[in-house]
Order: structure tokens, then C-alpha cells, then sequence
């Protein structure tokens, strides 16, 4: 637990510095509100929902349950400096199963960056963000967190950046499965016509564990002879495309491999996401997302499963209908399917269908 303390107190730590910074920061926010124009929104939304694996148990028949959905947030921005801007947002959620309360569950994230424009086609920008989870029974509970240096610039219509700092990520329920260090990325956008964009991104990580790594020795897995600490380093490729014109499609590719000197840690994974979103008749929006995915462990037996305790990462078809009822506020029909990723052993399957009310003010 020790070690899960000092990575809950790092994220929080980070994402309070750059917001400590911004605010400070001579000629910045807390210098003259008065001069300083400050853009803000915020949102909400209440749903009712039905889900039919409220655990998300494998290999298993859950009863399904009703619960009710919240969700709140705000957005704001403004001039802090000469060519700056600060950027800040919250976003905070929950669940209420009528039966399975112990399934109940809360999510908060938080993003701040700084921005600066030293000339018009370079901007320097401080990223820090913070997202923690926490359920009845703590079955999926974590926070992670992290801050980043980024540079920037474009030429004609490319734009590129990158960027380095460090993460953290606490799994409160196995300490074990939590990790620091530092990460660097890079990115790229082409801008091939008014309405075609093109992204890649490459990103490495290095995760420290205060954990001892282990090895098969005799079919047995045991401690390594040389007595290491785990050490795991994760790379990813992103490659995307998005129209937007009458109607908005994305496609996007990921790859991602984890290397690993403890048994059970190294995986490569390959992931494919389609998103549309197309107007109707009547004011109404149909949304879709498919997203496949497959992953293949090294070893023939994976330890943890610190690659799932986000909001299922696995095979997913999601579709929503949304139609504005004024202008404030919207209505939501949302229908989604998760099932097992391909190369990962164990049945899993989870429907939900949500009907929810949102508003939006700015």
C-alpha cells in the first residue's frame, strides 16, 4: 500500500502543479480577471440503463440488473498570458444498481494544459490530467495520472508535437499491478483536404513496479534468480483517419506491445476502431462505434489483467440515436455489445441499452 499512497498522491500532485502554475504564473490568470476573457460550458446528463453482466464476469451467468446513470462536467479557457491560454476540465460519473449495489461504482478525471505561442507557428504546452475510479466492492478500482512537456509546430498542412513526462497508475485492489515512469510521445497531422485528416502517433513508456519480477522455473513461477524488480516497457502506434463533411467517419488502428521481464507480462496487441456519425430525418443523429481487437501473451499464461480495467477494452458495437428536445437539452437511445477480445481465453459477453436525458450550457 505504501507504494499505491505515493502514486495516488504523484497524480494528484501533478495535475495541481499545472493548474498552480497557470494560475500563477506572472501576468496569468489571478492577474487581472478583468482583461481576461474566460469561455466556460458545462454539462449534465441522467439515464436509466439495463445491464445484464453488472460485474463483468467471465465464464459465468450474472443476473442482470437496472441502475441509474449521472454524469456532470465543465469546460473552461482563457487568456493568461501574452500568446497563452490556459485550458482546464472535469468530468465526474456514477452508477446506482437497484440490486447489485455492490457493483455501484464513481469516476472523476480532470485535464489542465497551459499553452504558449512564442511565434505563430511554435506553441510550447503543459499537459497534466488525473482519473480515478472507485467501486463498492473495489473489484476495478485505480487512479492514474501524469504530466507532459509538449512542443509544437506545423509547416503548409502538416502539424507536428511531442512531448515527454511521467505517469503513474494505482491498482487499488493488487498494489502489485501498479507502476511508475516516464513516457515520451510524438505525433503528426496531415490535413489532406478541407475535410480529410490524417493522425499517427508513436508513444514509449518505461513502468517501474515495486514488485519483484518472477519467472517459470520447474512449471512453477517463482521469483527471478537475479532478484530484479519488475520493469515493463510499452510501446504503441496509432494510425487514424477522419471525414467530416455531411456526415463524420473515423477509422483508426492501434498496435501496442508490452515487453516485460516477468512471465505473463508480455503481450502484443492489434485493435481496429470504425466510428460514424450520420444525420436523419427529424433532427436525429445515428451514432455507431465497432471496434475489434486481438491480443496475443507471449507467455501462455497472462498474471493480472491490468489491460482491462478501463471500461471494457475488448470487442464492442455501440449504437446511439440522439435528437435535440430545445435547445438545451437532448434525448439519447443507446443500444451497446462488448464481447471477448480475439486471443484472450474465457467467455465474456455484456449488453446495455441506456435511455438518457442530457443539458448543456455555456
Amino acid at each position: 500500500m505504501r507504494l499505491l499512497n505515493r502514486q495516488q498522491n504523484a497524480a494528484v500532485c501533478c495535475f495541481a502543479a499545472a493548474v498552480a502554475l497557470a494560475v500563477l504564473w506572472p501576468g496569468g490568470a489571478a492577474a487581472d480577471e478583468s482583461d481576461q476573457p474566460v469561455d466556460w460550458s458545462a454539462q449534465a446528463r441522467l439515464g436509466a440503463e439495463y445491464d445484464n453482466n453488472p460485474y463483468r464476469i467471465e465464464d459465468a451467468e450474472e443476473p442482470p440488473d437496472m441502475l441509474t446513470r449521472y454524469f456532470v462536467g465543465g469546460d473552461v479557457s482563457g487568456s493568461i498570458i501574452d500568446r497563452g491560454q490556459l485550458m482546464a476540465s472535469i468530468r465526474h460519473g456514477g452508477t446506482f444498481f437497484r440490486r447489485e449495489t455492490d457493483a455501484n461504482a464513481m469516476l472523476t478525471q480532470a485535464d489542465a494544459s497551459v499553452s504558449w505561442h512564442p511565434a505563430d507557428a511554435v506553441y510550447v504546452q503543459g499537459l497534466a490530467d488525473v482519473k480515478d475510479r472507485t467501486e463498492r466492492d473495489s473489484r476495478r478500482d485505480y487512479i492514474r495520472g501524469g504530466a507532459a512537456l509538449r512542443v509544437g509546430t506545423g509547416v503548409g498542412d502538416l502539424r507536428g508535437w511531442i512531448d515527454g513526462g511521467g505517469r503513474v497508475f494505482g491498482f487499488k485492489p493488487t498494489p502489485r499491478s501498479s507502476w511508475q515512469g516516464p513516457q515520451v510521445r510524438a505525433g503528426l497531422r496531415w490535413l489532406a483536404r478541407d475535410d480529410l485528416a490524417v493522425d499517427a502517433s508513436i508513444q514509449r513508456a518505461w513502468r517501474m513496479f515495486d514488485t519483484e519480477a518472477l519467472q517459470l522455473q520447474d512449471e512453477v513461477v517463482v521469483p527471478a534468480d537475479d532478484g530484479a524488480d519488475r520493469r515493463d516497457r510499452f510501446d504503441s502506434l496509432r494510425v487514424s483517419a477522419t471525414y467530416q463533411r455531411q456526415l463524420r467517419a473515423q477509422i483508426q488502428y492501434l498496435y501496442a506491445r508490452n515487453d516485460s521481464n516477468t512471465y505473463g507480462q508480455g503481450m502484443h496487441r492489434h485493435g481496429v476502431e470504425v466510428d460514424v456519425t450520420v444525420p436523419l430525418i427529424w433532427e436525429t443523429f445515428l451514432s455507431a462505434r465497432a471496434e475489434l481487437q486481438r491480443t496475443r501473451y507471449e507467455d501462455p499464461v497472462a498474471l493480472d489483467d491490468m489491460f482491462v480495467v478501463d471500461e471494457d477494452q475488448r470487442n464492442a458495437v455501440v449504437a446511439a440515436l440522439r435528437r435535440p428536445l430545445t435547445e438545451v437539452f437532448d434525448v439519447e437511445l443507446r443500444y451497446s455489445l462488448y464481447l471477448q477480445e480475439f486471443g484472450v481465453g474465457g467467455e465474456y459477453a455484456r449488453q446495455v441499452v441506456a435511455l438518457a436525458v442530457s443539458g448543456y450550457l455555456e
